[in-house]
């Protein structure tokens, strides 16, 4: 039996020699005689690839390092602006270490929301009705990976996800509070 299936590929401009392995399909066959079936020792077969036509980055991905130290970006409040009502805040982050309570992803102050990291564990708070409310993950990251938090304000929870699962939910208490236009995140 033949089959075919699409495959897309992505890869980083410099690195393709360095990391390409060719893909395997896994082989488990037994011989069928017609008393006795043997079972013949697993194997991989590597499957045929092209990279012919398959482009290079436009341009290579990029991070920006901030080293502690009070390294951060400062951003108006005016370009950073909530609707009043649902939203959702969301980065990407990797970390050579976790230390106490760092600001990840914050506009606070006794205001709006903060994603913070306390020794790798991931916490989205949203100020509402004058207190904040928190959804707090369970476990630590691993430093030196990358991951991908997102804290989610729906009205009806406080939501956090890490690398895309649900990793914390907390009820609200009231509507979102909203900063002062000269504040910044």
């Amino acid at each position: 039996e033949e089959r075919r299936f699409a495959v897309r590929a992505r890869r980083r401009s410099g690195e393709l020699a360095d990391t390409l392995r060719m893909p395997e399909a896994p082989l488990q066959l037994d011989l069928l005689l017609d008393d006795v079936r043997i079972h013949l020792p697993d194997r991989g077969q590597a499957l045929p690839l092209s990279l012919a036509g398959t482009p290079a980055p436009s341009a290579p991905d990029r991070a920006l390092a901030l080293h502690g130290g009070g390294d951060h970006v400062r951003i108006e409040h005016a370009d950073a602006a909530l609707p009043a009502g649902p939203f959702t805040v969301e980065c990407r982050f990797r970390a050579r270490s976790f230390a106490e309570r760092t600001g990840l992803l914050c506009k606070t102050e006794g205001c709006e929301y903060g994603v913070f990291v306390n020794g790798g564990v991931l916490d989205f708070m949203v100020h509402l009705d004058g207190e904040y409310i928190s959804a707090r993950a369970s476990q630590a990251v691993p430093v030196g990976a990358w991951h991908h938090v997102a804290g989610v304000f729906d009205g009806a929870e406080v939501r956090l996800y890490v690398n895309g699962a649900l990793a914390a939910q907390t009820p609200p208490s009231g509507p979102p509070t909203s900063s002062m236009p000269d504040q910044h995140i």
